[in-house]
């Protein structure tokens, strides 16, 4: 297997896509079958007839490479909004006029817990159509991450642009000093920071390069990509050896 890996290094010289100049450190790896190795990759090969289609073979890229919600954000807003189930905001006024139209008692529990002041993020159209993302699936995320600490609510797909208006549920109530003010602004900035930089849309691996019939994917998934509609789970493999045993279990990992 040592030698085997050797030659087929060697073959990779001159090719940008393939770092060979971690080839003894990956070696050692092998050799040592290390837990933790320091580059995670994947080969994903596609079904022959999605890999024949480029725009279905683009669609299953999309889906594996990871997207953060700061790779959607076009910008992010701080409001004092006190009212909002009215809002002053006049581009918002539509959508949450909508949304408290209908009534809803859980909702309505939760409007005088909310805080007067408003996280307003408008997210980039092209990005979220690239990756095909929808409205509603990144409000979700969000709401999922911070579980019942924030109340959502969010513009339409069609809409002329693309708001998610987030706000703090318990902080409604301040002191007129205005010392609440000044707290709630760097809270609101600590929580855009956390927001922007921690929750994941795509979950999966980073995009190196593609080639007709297959995706050359950076970072570790295999049992979660092997079992997407499209992907040639025969022939998709990892360049851990202690991911395949994982998942695959001793005979395939001797193939490596």
């Amino acid at each position: 297997m040592t030698l085997i890996l050797i030659i087929h290094l060697s073959m990779l010289a001159g090719v940008s896509s393939k770092n060979v100049t971690l080839s003894d450190p990956h070696l050692k790896e092998i050799i040592n079958v290390a837990t933790k190795i320091k580059t995670h990759s994947l080969t994903v090969y596609l079904e022959p007839d999605i890999a024949e289609e480029s725009l279905l073979a683009k669609n299953i890229e999309q889906e594996l490479t990871y997207t953060s919600l700061c790779m959607v954000t076009a910008a992010v807003e701080i409001w004092y909004d006190p009212d909002q189930s009215s809002t002053i905001i006049e581009e918002d006024s539509v959508f949450v006029e909508s949304f408290f139209a209908i009534p809803d008692e859980e909702i309505e529990s939760k409007v005088h817990l909310q805080s007067p002041w408003l996280l307003r993020l408008k997210l980039d159209r092209a990005k979220m159509i690239d990756r095909k993302l929808t409205m509603a699936y990144v409000a979700g995320r969000i709401a999922e991450s911070f579980k019942t600490d924030l109340f959502i609510i969010w513009s339409e797909d069609n809409s002329e642009k693309l708001i998610i208006r987030c706000c703090v549920l318990g902080g409604g109530e301040k002191d007129n000093d205005g010392l609440g003010t000044v707290e709630e602004d760097i809270f609101l900035r600590q929580l855009e920071n956390t927001m922007l930089n921690s929750i994941s849309l795509r979950r999966f691996l980073a995009s190196k390069s593609s080639i007709k019939t297959k995706l050359e994917m950076d970072g570790i998934n295999l049992k979660t990509v092997m079992c997407i509609n499209s992907v040639d789970f025969t022939r998709t493999y990892s360049n851990s050896c202690v991911e395949i045993f994982n998942v695959l279990g001793k005979q395939p990992t001797l193939l490596l």
